[in-house]
């Protein structure tokens, strides 16, 4: 018995002296996990590759000479200077700036330049009105710029404004609650305005000059969102024109647009033509557009030749679409566009409805090849499943009485009747009784 009282005491003692190195194991592993995770977090947020100023607007001409001219060559030594030395390999490069134009000058205006420069990562805000020409990054004849990633917003003038400049791209900024525009264009050529969220502007892009791309962009809650006058040859793609007040886009005196893939919901107009010709607008979807989807207008021009196919045209509340110009194709002699009010029928299923679509206004134009589908047949009527079934009934009573006369007829003749004997085994011969 006292040994059995000494086993039971030893156990309970190891176990008490297990818990306790447990326990202190599990609080020192939590501690140094924590400082360690304390030292990660600390390293993240004070180590940076480069540092973020602060500054007061910059003003830049690249044309300036002689002493005090804030030429490219000043810009090398300012403590805001990125690097670079100015060519295609190696841009110069304005990065992680904050500028407050204090409602009293641009937040940041290059002149006259051929350089190839960056802007990056800044924000440039609370710019001048200045009759409209105020901006938080103005440039004046300029070519061979990159504005990527900055948030161009509150200003009182315009966000980005570029005026007579070439090979410029505009990619991934936030341009948003500016007073006038939210990037101006002013008789510029071969640039690229690309994935740029522009919300809240009175218009999102107002663009003038030939040979301009505007892709993948995101224009919202702006009065009007893309105007584009007296244009050649741009290419407007992949944009998400939604829930803006007046006008979606607006073309006027622009040629050999191509207008694709683009989407345009709940504004007043969808898509306005003034005067211009020889447009392509194809895998677009306008819809939920309050009084007219498309309006072609002649105006002083002719608005003529445009073509318009595989297009998705749902406006519940106005009307899809209205040609007043000349000799407008709504079609591409093999597909046309869906229209969502079409009334005509598509009864070989082959997707095109079998009767032209009616475009209003002067022109008088139709959509031939409208895009349509009936849905699948419907099911036979009761009558006709009803017949089928009585039909198939006597039918089948008929075979069954055949049957019948067959196999009695058979029965009557012995054939095909088996036999007792035929089924039950037969026994076998009795073997002869041998003579003695």
């Amino acid at each position: 018995m006292k040994l059995n009282k000494k086993k039971i005491v030893i156990v309970i003692s190891l176990a008490i002296v297990f818990a306790l190195v447990n326990n202190c194991f599990n609080y020192l592993s939590s501690n140094l996990l924590t400082k360690e995770k304390h030292l990660e977090i600390r390293d993240e947020t004070t180590f940076k590759t480069s540092g973020y100023w602060v500054i007061d607007p910059i003003s830049i001409d690249g044309s300036a000479v002689g002493m005090g001219g804030h030429d490219w060559t000043w810009v090398e030594f300012q403590s805001w200077f990125g690097g670079g030395n100015g060519s295609w390999s190696n841009p110069y490069i304005f990065e992680n700036i904050t500028i407050n134009g204090q409602n009293s000058t641009n937040c940041i205006v290059i002149l006259h330049s051929n350089v190839f420069f960056i802007i990056r990562n800044c924000t440039l805000f609370n710019s001048p009105y200045n009759n409209g020409n105020g901006a938080g990054i103005s440039l004046y004849d300029v070519n061979n710029s990159q504005i990527i990633n900055n948030n161009c917003s509150f200003n009182n003038g315009n966000g980005i404004r570029l005026s007579y400049g070439n090979n410029n791209n505009f990619t991934g900024n936030i341009v948003s609650s500016n007073s006038v525009d939210g990037i101006y264009i002013e008789a510029a050529q071969n640039n690229t305005i690309s994935e740029n969220t522009i919300n809240g502007n009175t218009y999102a892009i107002q663009s003038s000059g030939d040979s301009n791309s505007f892709i993948g962009n995101t224009v919202n809650f702006n009065d009007v969102g893309i105007d584009i006058e007296s244009s050649n040859y741009n290419v407007i793609s992949g944009n998400n024109i939604n829930n803006n007040s007046f006008d979606g886009l607006s073309l006027n005196d622009c040629n050999s647009t191509i207008f694709s893939g683009n989407s345009i919901y709940n504004s007043q107009d969808g898509l306005i033509l003034i005067g211009s010709n020889n447009n392509t607008f194809s895998n677009n979807k306008i819809y939920g557009i309050t009084e007219i989807g498309v309006t072609l207008l002649a105006n002083t021009g002719k608005c003529a030749n445009n073509l318009f196919y595989n297009n998705n045209f749902t406006n519940l509340s106005g009307i899809n679409a209205i040609d007043n110009g000349t000799n407008n194709q709504w079609d591409n002699g093999v597909i046309g566009n869906y229209w969502h009010d079409y009334t005509g029928s598509d009864k070989n299923d082959d997707g095109i409805g079998d009767t032209p679509y009616q475009i209003t206004g002067s022109a008088g134009s139709q959509d031939n090849y409208p895009i349509w589908d009936d849905g699948p047949e419907q099911p036979k009527s009761d009558i006709t499943i009803i017949i089928v079934i009585i039909i198939a009934s006597v039918v089948g009573a008929v075979g069954v009485a055949v049957a019948i006369a067959i196999i009695l007829r058979r029965r009557m003749r012995g054939e095909g009747v088996i036999s007792k004997e035929a089924v039950e085994p037969q026994k076998p011969p009795e073997k002869p009784e041998e003579n003695e």
